[in-house]
């Protein structure tokens, strides 16, 4: 359907329609994509954070008051997943690290290297 300017309203309209459907359908391709991908990482990095860094061998898990830390069974060191220090309390960083030293006292780590 032409009009008297000899454009097709009809036509463009269902043009941009079209248009609009495939980014719809290109955008929730994307995002199914990204949701995979970050699922992936997320699954690699537990794998990963379960490894010590510096042996590459299994962790083991201790709950130490509130939180549950990462240590090496060859003594490497311990390790707290994101936020759990801050869970612990403590704003500052004089604060933090005094609840670190008690944490470090109750896994009997104090004084060794």
């Amino acid at each position: 359907m032409v009009d008297e300017d000899g454009k097709d309203r009809l036509g463009d309209t269902l043009q941009k329609k079209k248009r609009a459907d495939e980014e719809q359908f290109f955008a929730e391709q994307d995002r199914q994509r990204l949701t995979r991908m970050r699922e992936q990482r997320q699954t690699a990095e537990r794998a990963h954070a379960r490894e010590c860094p510096r042996c590459g061998k299994t962790l083991t898990q201790r709950k130490v008051r509130a939180v549950t830390v990462d240590e090496c069974g060859e003594g490497h060191g311990i390790w707290l997943d994101a936020g759990e220090l801050e869970h612990l309390g403590g704003s500052t960083v004089e604060e933090r690290t005094s609840i670190l030293r008690v944490v470090l006292g109750d896994l009997g780590l104090v004084g060794k290297r």
